[in-house]
Parts: structure tokens; sequence; C-alpha cells
């Protein structure tokens, strides 16, 4: 007999997004600006692929602020190896070494995300996702 296990039920997942009350930050990979220092770093993440609701094989925090015209959101990427991350340049869009972003559900309709990337030598990616994983960078 097969017996098809599914990961526990969790309870939906809040996270509040803080509106700047100080200088917004410099874009520069640096979370030293005086705005990090308000509100909370989320994290306690499970994940997705490749056992979905098991714990992470490392720490990630991240914090949402956003103003009259612009949402920013930083990453704590934490790595107990951190020689072995995968720092490789490419073109614009091209998945490329290891990679850090943010997916918005604007429509919420649980099918349809506009994702922001980063890799870890600077590259950027932004593509639509559908259905759940399959991507558009055009």
């Amino acid at each position: 007999m097969i017996r098809h296990t599914r990961p526990p039920k969790r309870p939906l997942r809040v996270y509040t997004a803080v509106r700047l009350a100080c200088e917004k930050p410099t874009i520069d990979g640096i979370l030293d600006d005086r705005c990090w220092k308000t509100g909370e770093w989320a994290g306690d993440f499970t994940q997705w692929i490749p056992r979905e609701g098991a714990k992470p094989s490392q720490p990630m925090q991240f914090k949402i602020l956003y103003d009259d015209k612009n949402i920013y959101v930083a990453v704590r990427a934490f790595d107990n190896e951190p020689d072995k991350i995968i720092r490789k340049g490419g073109r614009r869009d091209e998945f490329n070494g290891d990679i850090v972003g943010v997916n918005f559900d604007s429509y919420h309709d649980h099918r349809t995300g506009f994702e922001f990337d980063v890799t870890a030598a600077g590259q950027k990616i932004d593509f639509v996702l559908t259905n759940p994983s399959n991507g558009d960078a055009n």
C-alpha cells in the first residue's frame, strides 16, 4: 500500500508592511538605513520544494516597507557555508547561481505573480509566474 502524506495544515501567515516614517533606503544591498530598524523582520519559513512544509535548509528573513510611490523589500538570506554561494554572472533574466526574490500576487488569484529576483552576482531577473511554476521573462 502506498500512502501519500500531506504537510500539516498551517495557520495563514500574515505579514505587515510598514509605511515609511523616515528617509527612504539607499538601494545598495546594505541594510543599515534607519528605516530598516522599523517594524519586525519576518521569518520562520517552510519549504515548498523539494519537501513542502519541511523546515528550510537555511534561515531567511524579510521586511517590506512602502511609501506613496515605491515598495522596498529587504531580504536577509543566511548561509552556514558562504564559500559555496554561487556567484555566476549572466544576461538579464537568466537564472544563474544563487538567487533570492519576491513575488507579488497582486490579482490575489493564487495563480499569477509578478516576480523580481537578484542573483548573488547582482544580476536582475523579472518575470510573470503562472500556475504556479510557469514563468515568462519577456
